[in-house]
Formats: structure tokens, C-alpha cells, sequence
């Protein structure tokens, strides 16, 4: 694991933002432990995870994103949480890196906005507008696929998504949801750190590392095939 990584993992732990002692239901399955993005308590939490952010997508393999200086991107957030981590990482990008006309962007959900009211809210997207879509963590790929629809419904260009925690839970084909998102789709789809690095992370701290058997059968029995 990088550095990003483990720090992204640290903090969701310190501010209980993960929880890793078991006992969650989700969706009818028992799992090892709950990832929560909206539940980032403080200004401090949100920005170092904002480092995370924007770490991963300078290190790491978003299309285009070493040619920031003639098209930087927008950070699209979907609803709610997606917002905030969009203006996180926007902010670090911008103060922290020196990046340019950094711009970030949410929108309204279907059904909450009427009249003259636009549905895009911040940085407005625009036909031929280039977008990187920033969300919490891949489930079950819904409101990723729905921000991917909406986005390319105003005409701009979705480059990749990056994701705080992606599950890696086993898909309808067998292989990972966000593989099969990104076929769908055909966005390249990543993540600060997944279900892998997360074990891996888990078997080297001695204070969580009693809770590895759980993971490691939930991972079994759910677990994707192939990333």
C-alpha cells in the first residue's frame, strides 16, 4: 500500500468512519465491518481524506491526468456525499498542488428541482466538458452508473470515476462490480483502496489484526473473483 492509502484507511478508522468489529447486516449478509463516507465528522477528517483524494488521482490511472495543465477536468459529486469530496479534493488540488481552475460540481436529485431551477449546481457542465466523478464507496454501482447517465445526458465527457473504498463484492458475472461497471459503461473505475488492501492493512496492525478471519470469510464467500 501507498502511503495515500494507509492514510485514508487510518483515518476512516480513527474517525469511525470504518468500523471493523463486525455485526453490520447489509442488504441481508452479514458483513465484517461498515464504510460510511457521510459519517467524516469534522473539517479535519474531511480534508486529510481530501489528500486522499486527490493523491490517488494524481498517482493514479485516471485517462488524461497528466496533461492537467490544458483541460483539467471537473469533480463531479453525486448528491449528498459525492458533493462534499468533490470540494475536498478540488480544495487540496487547488492549495495543495497548485492545479489551476480546479472545478467541482453536484446536481440535483431527479424530482427536487423545477421551474427555472438548474439542476447542476457549482461548476456547471456544458457540452464537451470533461469530468471526473467522485463518490464514496462502489456497492452496488447504482448511483455511479445513474451520475455516469446524467453527466453524458448534459453532453460532457465522463474521463473515470474515483471511489474512496470499493466493496470488490462479486457482481452478476462473478467479477467485481466496478469491472463490470466500467464495461458497461466503458469508464475506468478506481479506488484509494479496496476490500484487498483494507485485509492487508487489517493483517499488519496488531490492533485489528482478530478481526482478519472475518474478513477473510466474508471475502470467501462474497468476494470477487477477479478485479
Amino acid at each position: 500500500m501507498q502511503k495515500y492509502q494507509e492514510m485514508f484507511v487510518q483515518t476512516c478508522l480513527d474517525f469511525n468512519v470504518l468500523n471493523v468489529d463486525g455485526g453490520f447486516s447489509l442488504k441481508g449478509r452479514k458483513s465484517p465491518y461498515l464504510i460510511n463516507m457521510s459519517a467524516i465528522p469534522n473539517v479535519e477528517a474531511l480534508f486529510v481524506i481530501g489528500r486522499c483524494y486527490a493523491a490517488a488521482f494524481l498517482l493514479g490511472d485516471t485517462p488524461n491526468n497528466d496533461n492537467l495543465e490544458e483541460a483539467f477536468p471537473i469533480l463531479l459529486g453525486p448528491p449528498d456525499t459525492g458533493e462534499i469530496l468533490a470540494f475536498a479534493t478540488a480544495t487540496v488540488l487547488s492549495q495543495e498542488y497548485a492545479v489551476k481552475d480546479v472545478r467541482f460540481s453536484s446536481f440535483r436529485k431527479e424530482g427536487s428541482f423545477s421551474g427555472n431551477k438548474e439542476r447542476f449546481l457549482w461548476a456547471p457542465l456544458e457540452i464537451g466538458s470533461h469530468v471526473v466523478i467522485v463518490t464514496g464507496v462502489i456497492s452496488s454501482g447504482t448511483t455511479i452508473g445513474m451520475t455516469i447517465d446524467v453527466a453524458r445526458e448534459r453532453g460532457a465527457y465522463v474521463r473515470g470515476v474515483i471511489a474512496g473504498f470499493d466493496r470488490e463484492d462479486r457482481g452478476t458475472s462473478g467479477f467485481s462490480v466496478a469491472k463490470e461497471l466500467s464495461e458497461q459503461k466503458g469508464v475506468f473505475v478506481q479506488s484509494i483502496v479496496g476490500m484487498r488492501e483494507l485485509m492487508e492493512y487489517i493483517r499488519e496492525d496488531p490492533k485489528y489484526k482478530l478481526f482478519l478471519p472475518r474478513f477473510e470469510a466474508y471475502w470467501k464467500e462474497y468476494g470477487a473473483k477477479e478485479i
